[in-house]
């Protein structure tokens, strides 16, 4: 069990045998996956092991700031560069 897929299929798996054991229909409980430590590529693995088709969708949040004018008012440095360009986001 070391794929993504393997361990989505389980965990879906250990909580509808907890919705059964408690008297709930396993479709009317909700799976949500948050991680803080796992790069997006794991993320867009688990969406290619079949989550995308279950309706299942992913959320990213960027590590970082976005370098836009709102944020230039607050900080006319950017960041010292170190800031995300609009266009390297609208690339992905």
């Amino acid at each position: 069990m070391d794929t993504i897929a393997a361990r989505i299929a389980a965990t879906q798996e250990r909580v509808a045998a907890a919705a059964r054991r408690s008297g709930r229909a396993p479709d009317a409980v909700r799976l949500v996956g948050v991680t803080k430590t796992h790069p997006p590529e794991l993320v867009a693995e688990a969406l290619a092991a079949g989550l995308g088709d279950q309706n299942i969708t992913a959320n990213v949040v960027l590590p970082s700031t976005i370098d836009t004018p709102g944020n230039r008012k607050h900080d006319p440095t950017a960041g010292d560069g170190r800031w995300v360009q609009p266009e390297a986001i609208a690339a992905v």
